[in-house]
């Protein structure tokens, strides 16, 4: 079974996979990052609008929209600058 675990590990961060892995120093730490990642959470989150309508949370019977997420956390930004944070 380990076999298969590091053939499939090797397969998926291959240079040429969407999970390559590449090295990177970060304030004099070297760390391991992924190729392809977004370069910041904020950009990642401005990817998800593509999806407004759908479903982003759930929980029992609520719902949320990516559209209704990214509503929410503009108001929640907008606040906290006039809170001066």
């Amino acid at each position: 079974m380990y076999k298969e675990l590091r053939e499939t590990r090797a397969e998926m961060i291959a240079d040429d996979s969407m999970f390559a892995l590449h090295e990177v120093e970060r304030r004099g730490v070297k760390l391991r990052e992924y190729k392809l990642a977004p370069p910041s959470l904020r950009v990642l989150w401005d990817l998800s609008k593509q999806f407004a309508e759908r479903d982003y949370l759930v929980y029992g019977e609520e719902r949320w929209t990516y559209a209704q997420a990214h509503a929410e956390a503009a108001s929640l930004a907008n606040w906290c600058l006039q809170q001066g944070i």
